[in-house]
């Protein structure tokens, strides 16, 4: 199967925009890394942020190697 990280970027959002935390850290990952969105560090923290706030340690981890 052909990846499309466009498509994938459009589900992870919704998702993330419903509180999951998986989702959010992954549009994280794609903003901060500009897999099928544009690089944008600015809503990287903030997804990385809230996913962090549910205690994704993935998230916790990743938000103290930016700082």
């Amino acid at each position: 199967m052909k990846q499309d990280p466009e498509k994938a970027f459009r589900w992870f959002k919704k998702a993330a925009e419903q509180g999951n935390t998986k989702a959010q850290y992954n549009l994280g990952l794609m903003y901060r890394s500009g897999l099928g969105v544009e690089q944008d560090m600015v809503k990287a923290v903030m997804w990385f942020k809230k996913a962090a706030e549910q205690e994704l340690v993935q998230a916790k981890n990743i938000l103290n190697i930016l700082s």
